[in-house]
């Protein structure tokens, strides 16, 4: 999925439906965004991340590769 940070931190807060590149959908409210910048590890380079929280149970982070697509469910 080609999307920006910036893009993609529009999303923080609302309700979401996420697919993965699995085709599973995931449901949950966007509760962070991080940025390329920020998932770097020591010198590998990072990658935009986002994660949600569902109603029920833990949260769940995605990187950029793992999604085909977020649509807002509001």
């Amino acid at each position: 999925m080609k999307i920006t940070y910036s893009e993609l931190d529009k999303f923080f807060g609302r309700k979401v439906k996420i697919k993965d590149k699995r085709e599973k959908e995931w449901y949950g409210v966007v509760d962070n965004v991080t940025s390329a910048e920020d998932n770097e590890e020591d010198e590998v380079p990072g990658e935009i991340s986002i994660g949600i929280k569902p109603e029920r149970g833990l949260g769940i982070d995605f990187m950029l590769h793992e999604i085909n697509s977020i649509e807002v469910m509001e």
